[in-house]
C-alpha cells in the first residue's frame, strides 16, 4: 500500500530499475471535489514510493510538497480549509543512472499557499528519495475546479485561480549533438522546454507548440536522435491537433504539421486533438488523435 488518501489515483506507470520499483501518485479526485462546500479542501500531496521489486517492502517515500497541510481557515459554511496540497505526479518517473537520480514532473497545486514544487520537474536521489533540485520553468499556480478567477474570503478556493498549466508528461532524458545530456518536456501550457540536468534543471531553451489550455495536457513527446517531436492536444482551441518538430540542441523549429482530417466526422466527442504519447522509429513518428 503506497497511499491511503481517498483522492489518490495512480495514472503514471511505475518505473523499474536495479531491483526497485518507483511508484508515482496523483490525486485525481480532490481538485474536482475541492470546490464542494462540504469538502474540507485540500490535503492530498503527490509522491513517489520506492519498493523492493522482490518483496514489495517500502524503501522510501517522498512527497512533492514537503510541508504537511495545515488549517487555513473556515469557510462561510463552517467547513475547515487545509493547505498546501496538490502537485500530483501524473506520469512515469524517468531514471538517470549516471547521476543516480529519478526525474518526475508535477501537477498544479490544489490549495494555497502556492508551492515551488508544483508545475515543476523534480530530481530525487535513487537511494534515499531526497530532493536534489526543482525547476519550475512556467507558472507557480493553485487551480481548483469550480472556483472563480479571484476568491477573497473563501479559503476553500485559491486566492487567485491559476490557468491549470501543469505537467502531465514524463521528462525525456536524451543527448544533444555534442553528447551532452538534456531533459525535454512539454507542459499543458503548450510550452516545451529543454533543461540542463547538470545545472539543477536550468532552462536551456523553450518553444511554444500551441496556446495550451487546462485540457491541453500532453502525455509525452518523443526523440529520434536529432529532433524532439511534440503532439498538440489543444482540446479547447479552435484548431486542436498537429505535430511540431524542433532541434534537440536549441528548440529551433524544423517542421510543423497541422492536424489531419478527422475520420469520425462531426460525431459527438470526435476530436483531432493529439494528446497521446508519441512514438518514433527511424524516419517515422506516430501520434494518436482523439
Amino acid at each position: 500500500l503506497v497511499e491511503t488518501h481517498p483522492a489518490a489515483k495512480g495514472t503514471g506507470s511505475p518505473t523499474y530499475y536495479d531491483g526497485r520499483v518507483y511508484v508515482p501518485m496523483a490525486g485525481l479526485n480532490e481538485e474536482a471535489q475541492g470546490s464542494r462546500e462540504t469538502y474540507e479542501c485540500c490535503t492530498f500531496r503527490g509522491s513517489v514510493t520506492a519498493l523492493d521489486a522482490s518483496t514489495g517492502a517500502k524503501i522510501w517515500k517522498t512527497y512533492t510538497i514537503t510541508e504537511e497541510p495545515k488549517k487555513r481557515g473556515v469557510t462561510a459554511k463552517g467547513v475547515q480549509a487545509w493547505g498546501p496540497a496538490g502537485a500530483g505526479i501524473w506520469s512515469a518517473p524517468t531514471i538517470d543512472a549516471r547521476r543516480h537520480v529519478l526525474y518526475v514532473s508535477t501537477g498544479n497545486g490544489y490549495a494555497d499557499p502556492p508551492q515551488p514544487t508544483s508545475d515543476a520537474v523534480i530530481a530525487m536521489d535513487l537511494d534515499k528519495g531526497t530532493i536534489k533540485w526543482v525547476e519550475q520553468p512556467g507558472v507557480r499556480e493553485v487551480w481548483m475546479m469550480g472556483c472563480k478567477p479571484e476568491n477573497p474570503g473563501n479559503p476553500r478556493c485559491p486566492a487567485k485561480q491559476g490557468p491549470d498549466h501543469d505537467f502531465s508528461a514524463s521528462p525525456m532524458l536524451t543527448k544533444t549533438s555534442t553528447g551532452k545530456d538534456i531533459l525535454l518536456i512539454q507542459s499543458k501550457s503548450g510550452m516545451a522546454y529543454g533543461l540542463d540536468p547538470d545545472k539543477n534543471g536550468a532552462k536551456v531553451w523553450e518553444y511554444k507548440t500551441s496556446n495550451g489550455s487546462g485540457l491541453g495536457g500532453q502525455w509525452g513527446g518523443t526523440v529520434d536522435g536529432k529532433l524532439a517531436i511534440f503532439g498538440v492536444n489543444g482540446t479547447l482551441s479552435k484548431t486542436p491537433g498537429g505535430m511540431r518538430a524542433v532541434k534537440i540542441d536549441t528548440g529551433e523549429e524544423v517542421w510543423s504539421k497541422p492536424a489531419e482530417a478527422k475520420l469520425c466526422g462531426d460525431a459527438r466527442g470526435c476530436s483531432s486533438a493529439q494528446g497521446a504519447a508519441l512514438t518514433a522509429v527511424p524516419g517515422i513518428v506516430f501520434s494518436g488523435s482523439g
